[in-house]
């Protein structure tokens, strides 16, 4: 449900996870770093975790 919301919505946040979840860690720094506003609604959301300047997503369900 959560995914349906973020593509439907908040398509840029989606992206995002998209980059994280297929290892494309790369243009996911780059947009964070252009709007970090949405990487702060991802850590919001519980969808994202933060470990020594890293983040991966929380839900493995979602990684898939």
């Amino acid at each position: 449900m959560m995914l349906g919301i973020l593509r439907d919505f908040y398509p840029d946040e989606y992206t995002m996870l998209e980059y994280l979840a297929t290892g494309n860690k790369t243009d996911f720094k780059h947009f964070s770093e252009v709007s970090p506003q949405y990487t702060q609604h991802l850590l919001a959301y519980g969808l994202l975790s933060k470990h020594n300047g890293e983040y991966d997503i929380k839900i493995d369900a979602i990684k898939d």
